[in-house]
């Protein structure tokens, strides 16, 4: 049979979720992202395109302003004012300003996560579908509330990412993300850079950055909070029939080679830390660049299990399309003063 399955313009789509989210108000909301609906869906035209960036790049920081702006004049408030309410009675006038403050705030946050899940999707087209109530319910109630940047463009992603592929981040995920700070954030990011497929190599990042690094004792705190599990038998590695198992590091491909049936697990179960399912969702949300001297730590590990590492670019996420990089043999790491020692010494 053939597939009838449709696909439509991935912004479209976005305004779908929003409206589930948010009500009529997602029109205005999008209004600066919409593409044109003449044609492929677009973000920025040709003839519209330095207003769009000036108009992306003014509400960008919007909630920010909207905050400084609210501190301002209760700072001036309480500076001129001489009314003092030693009963606590508080005008009505005063909390519907409150609550319109906190509405203000809250959809300016959508509007800018809305804006960086635009950006992320520009012109692509994903597969029609109807939004899931319950993570739209999960999300925009967590998102109305996010105001630093840093966490909008993250929101971003997630709501980007659930449009391409639903189911791509859990509920669970959503509300450990809700209850992270920025600076957690980042934390996780750094960390996120020795990421190899679902785990950290921790003996590898104790040797680059030291047993009592920030980073080391953040891994705690991210197994308090559901990021990171123990020691378990998730990433049993066990060599294939053809001696080889392949692992993943930042859109390269990392081939184990070693004996068939081989199981790498057993020396390594106490050297390594699992990323849960909430911690692997977050991490492929997180940029980094390849780390040869992690990987050579990783490689000198697999030396004593008698394998050897062998490093490939990945061509469009598809492994069969790998192609070696640089030297493909990762060399494994060697401390400087035991090289030294090893080396002959040549002086007569």
């Amino acid at each position: 049979m053939a597939d009838i399955t449709l696909k439509v313009p991935a912004l479209d789509k976005l305004l779908d979720y929003l409206a589930s989210g948010v009500g009529a108000i997602a029109g205005p909301l999008l209004a600066p992202w919409r593409a044109s609906r003449e044609g492929k869906a677009r973000i920025i035209t040709a003839e519209m395109g330095a207003k769009v960036r000036q108009v992306q790049a003014a509400k960008e920081n919007s909630t920010s302003q909207l905050i400084a702006k609210a501190q301002n004049e209760a700072r001036e408030y309480v500076s001129t004012s001489d009314v003092l309410e030693p009963d606590g009675g508080i005008e009505s006038n005063i909390i519907r300003n409150a609550v319109k403050f906190q509405a203000k705030k809250r959809v300016m946050n959508v509007r800018a996560i809305a804006g960086h899940a635009a950006e992320e999707l520009k012109d692509k087209e994903v597969l029609d579908h109807d939004p899931d109530p319950d993570w739209i319910a999960r999300f925009f109630d967590g998102a109305q509330d996010v105001s630093s940047e840093e966490l909008q463009k993250l929101w971003g992603k997630i709501l980007a990412g659930e449009i391409k592929s639903p189911g791509q981040t859990s509920l669970r995920t959503l509300s450990i993300l809700r209850n992270m700070t920025q600076q957690e954030a980042k934390n996780f990011s750094a960390l996120m850079r020795f990421r190899i497929s679902g785990l950290i190599f921790d003996e590898g990042l104790r040797m680059m950055l030291g047993d009592h690094s920030d980073l080391m004792s953040q891994m705690v705190h991210f197994s308090h909070i559901g990021l990171l599990g123990g020691h378990g038998e998730s990433e049993n590695i066990t060599l294939r029939r053809d001696g080889k198992f392949i692992l993943e590091h930042h859109d390269h491909a990392l081939m184990i080679e070693g004996l068939p049936g081989q199981q790498i697990w057993r020396d390594m179960v106490h050297k390594i830390s699992i990323l849960t399912r909430a911690g692997l969702e977050l991490a492929k949300l997180c940029q980094h660049e390849l780390d040869l001297l992690y990987i050579s730590h990783f490689s000198e590990f697999l030396v004593k299990q008698n394998c050897k590492l062998k490093i490939y670019t990945i061509a469009d996420q598809d492994y069969k399309n790998s192609q070696p990089y640089g030297k493909d043999i990762v060399e494994p790491f060697v401390d400087p003063e035991e090289r030294n020692q090893q080396e002959p010494d040549n002086a007569e």
